[in-house]
């Protein structure tokens, strides 16, 4: 046995695991969104290459077995990619396309999620089309409201249409995607409640947005207060009182 078998044991002791699990992962959630599929394309074809050029020229037959299970779990892998999503899609395809334009946009100091970050701090400006002029007025006799905007920041490859495991805590069950406040929805649209701090002409001032700089506004409604927000009270299943902590 010589250095080149060595270190083929020592990656399929390493490729082994990890495949596995990301299998594991996959099955469980029943989607395999957020796994790259140019990623495995890459790398099956790859492994394929070179586990075909292994068994021509037999010199190392702990480097064919790494070849091979790395080519037998991407394709696996990939399989899981087309099936769940095959399966979570909406059932009605021809459904009506609905266009809307964004009505503004968010300015703010946040462009990306950082570990520290607590969205109920953070300050931004809802910048209105210059065709909206007078919209807001008003607005500023409201002490909160409704901001509809869109996961502009996300892909089709990231649109979850069934089951996910939610907030990423592997001890809960899979629920619907509608059962969470999870971004991966079908049509990426995000309400928010925030704190109404100034209006200013076209210039929404918020508290409490969690949105990133340039996020697209869809809409903006004003909190009228319970009981007509919260018709018979508020209830919450056990697990969404475990992960629904201020942001």
């Amino acid at each position: 046995m010589d250095l080149a078998d060595i270190l083929s044991i020592v990656a399929i002791v390493v490729l082994t695991p990890t495949t596995i699990a990301q299998i594991y992962a996959n099955y469980k959630r029943k989607s395999a969104e957020g796994v790259s599929t140019i990623t495995f394309v890459c790398l099956f074809a790859g492994l394929a290459i070179f586990f075909v050029v292994s068994i021509i020229t037999p010199t190392h037959i702990a480097i064919s077995i790494n070849y091979l299970i790395g080519v037998m779990g991407s394709s696996i892998v990939l399989f899981q990619k087309y099936y769940y999503r095959k399966n979570n899609q909406t059932s009605n395809p021809d459904s009506e396309v609905i266009t809307m334009n964004p009505i503004g946009e968010v300015q703010n100091d946040i462009f990306s999620r950082t570990k520290d970050l607590k969205w109920r701090d953070v300050y931004s400006e809802i910048v209105l089309n210059e065709d909206l002029e007078g919209s807001l007025d008003g607005l500023d006799g409201y002490s909160h409201a409704y901001i509809l905007f869109y996961f502009s920041e996300l892909s089709e490859d990231d649109k979850v249409y069934g089951k996910l495991q939610p907030y990423g805590f592997e001890d809960l069950p899979p629920v619907g995607i509608f059962a969470t406040r999870m971004r991966q929805r079908p049509n990426l649209i995000a309400c928010s409640l925030v704190l109404i701090s100034k209006v200013e002409g076209t210039k929404l001032i918020v508290k409490g947005l969690d949105a990133f700089h340039g996020t697209p506004i869809l809409d903006i409604k004003p909190f009228t207060g319970p009981p007509r927000d919260v018709p018979g009270g508020c209830a919450l299943p056990l697990w969404a009182q475990r992960v629904n902590k201020p942001r």
